[in-house]
Formats: structure tokens, sequence, C-alpha cells
């Protein structure tokens, strides 16, 4: 990561005489972070980000309940060029996020209950306990637009719109204390991925608050 910053300064002409730093606290659908930025000239700058985000939710899949962990932690090595140098707030974005995300979730089973896993109708005594969990790319290429922040503004407001590649899902299943076949679980697990084998972008959406030193 200090290797593409290092490769963007060089093709940018070099660090300014005078340190450009600025700082951009922010929320998006990444969690909370922020954004440490270099401007390297009326145009450019380079930044490091971090996020980190933790929820839990309740949703019903395939007919079985679960309650969802999503624990989520990134961090970005970015480039922003705003076509119109000073005069502008308008920016185009590119880089590369570490992402460490994962989603858990353990099946809430009701005692007397049945449910099809695979090909098999199986009681919720039958099954034990069921858990599952999703992870993505770990490298995400990431490429956006966005509005505020430019080399020499001291103050103002953020607003960020774009997309990272994560990859599709995937997707791991595993039953304690049951009879669930390896057959049976195999062929749920298959069946989940193959639903969510679309949903390989991840969209940016940020606002936040820039203050430059």
């Amino acid at each position: 990561m200090l290797l593409w910053s290092l490769v963007i300064v060089c093709l940018t002409g070099g660090l300014p005489a005078q340190a450009d730093i600025g700082i951009n606290p922010r929320a998006s659908t990444l969690g909370y972070g922020a954004q440490l930025t270099w401007g390297i000239n009326d145009s450019v700058s380079v930044g490091v980000e971090a996020n980190r985000f933790d929820k839990r939710i309740n949703d019903t899949y395939g007919g079985i309940n679960y309650r969802y962990e999503i624990d989520s932690s990134s961090f970005a090595v970015l480039g922003h060029w705003y076509p119109a140098g000073r005069g502008g707030v308008f920016r185009l974005t590119a880089g590369l996020y570490r992402n460490d995300s994962q989603v858990s979730g353990t099946a809430g089973l009701i005692s007397g209950s049945s449910y099809t896993i695979g090909n098999t109708s199986y009681t919720a005594a039958n099954i034990g306990s069921l858990t599952g969990t999703a992870t993505f790319d770990k490298n995400a290429p990431y490429l956006g637009i966005g509005w505020g922040g430019r080399p020499g503004e001291r103050f103002g407001f953020t607003f960020d719109l774009g997309a990272m590649y994560v990859g599709a899902p995937k997707v791991g299943l595993s039953t304690t204390g049951g009879v669930v076949s390896a057959a049976d679980l195999e062929t749920e697990r298959q069946q989940v991925e193959n639903d969510f084998r679309n949903v390989k972008w991840f969209p940016l959406i940020a606002l936040g608050v820039y203050v430059r030193f």
C-alpha cells in the first residue's frame, strides 16, 4: 500500500514544498471511519482510509430464521483527481481496499418444526445447531466519484459515491449435535452460493467533514 502511494507521488511530481495534509472523518456504507490525505498538487491527492462496522440483524432465508452478525473492517489506499484543480470540488477516485468482512448467521430453530436442508426434511432436533458464514475477496478495487476535500481547501463537507468489487461470497455451512448428512449440507451450501453469485459489487456512499492543516 505504501508502494502505491509512492508511485502516485512520483508520477505527479513529488511532494509539495509545504505540507498539505487533511483529515476526513466520515460515515459510510462501510461504517464509521476516517481518511487521511496528502495534497500532491492543485489537482491530485493521495490518501489512506480505515473503516469499522458491526451489526446484528434478524432475517429469514430458505424458511429458516437466522440471527446474523456482520463484522467488517477495511483499509484503503486511494488516489483523487480533481479535473478543474482548485477551481472545482468534483473529483474522480480510484484505489484498493483491504476488505476484512464476514457475515455469520446462527439459525433460530423452533422445537418440533421441520426444515428442508438440501433435499431432505429434518426436525429441529435432527439438525442440532446450524451456522453459516459468508466471506468476500480480501483485495477489493474501488472506483468512484466525489465532491469536496480538494488540495488547498481548509474546511468543508465531502460526499462519495462508488463501488468496490468484492467478488461473489464464499459460503460455509455447518451443524453440530445433529444428523444432517454431509451431502445435504453441501447441496444447501451450493444453493446459497448460487443464489448470491451475482452479488459481486458493494456500493459505497459516504458523507463526511473535511479539515486540512
